[in-house]
Parts: structure tokens; C-alpha cells; sequence
């Protein structure tokens, strides 16, 4: 079951504050004005997901980086604007990480 994605700002500069798959009575999210707060969770699962910009990318990867299974992250691009060396530095502390080239299908 996939929540619906809130998201703030306008036009171009959309951003998603929170699309979570969460099972009944594993969690909730909270929706307060420009404010998203998750609660709860056994566990997060592996996901195919798209990085739309900078935070979001790295709250991404922290996500991947604990949740169960393999995460596939598309448009990491994001992330060499404001992390530098970012994998090294993850594998420096045990993350399982590496670079795959473009995964998703271009439309």
C-alpha cells in the first residue's frame, strides 16, 4: 500500500516531502503545513527510486543504506553538486554502495 505524495512549492520547483510504503498499523505520516513527520515502521524495504534533488537524494541514500534488501537510485547527479566523494566516504564506514550508470528507461 503506497501513500499519496504531498508535496510543497509551485510550478518547476516541486518537491515530494513524503511517499512512503507503509503497512496498516506500522506507522503514520503527519502532515503539518510544509512539515511531514513518519512515525514508526518495523522496516524499510528496498526500492527502484528517482532522485529529485539534493536533500532528497541524500535522505534517500540513508534510507537505501538501512532498509532491507537492494536500492536502486537513479539521478544521483544530484548529489555530486553538493556531496564530495560521497560513496567513499560511505564505504569508509561499511556501507555496500557502487555506481551503475543509467538504470531507469528514458522516456
Amino acid at each position: 500500500m503506497s501513500t499519496p505524495a504531498f508535496y510543497h512549492g509551485t510550478g518547476r520547483r516541486k518537491t515530494a516531502v513524503a511517499r512512503v510504503r507503509l503497512l496498516p498499523g506500522e506507522g503514520e505520516i503527519v502532515v503539518n503545513g510544509r512539515t511531514a513527520t513518519v512515525r514508526g515502521g518495523a522496516t524499510l524495504q528496498s526500492a527502484a527510486v528517482m532522485c529529485s534533488d539534493l536533500r532528497a537524494s541524500a535522505a534517500l541514500v540513508l534510507a537505501a543504506l538501512i532498509a532491507d534488501g537492494e536500492s536502486v537510485l537513479d539521478r544521483v547527479y544530484h548529489m555530486d553538486r553538493g556531496y564530495e566523494r560521497l560513496e567513499e566516504k560511505l564505504r569508509g564506514i561499511g556501507a555496500q554502495i557502487r555506481r551503475m550508470g543509467d538504470v531507469f528507461a528514458k522516456k
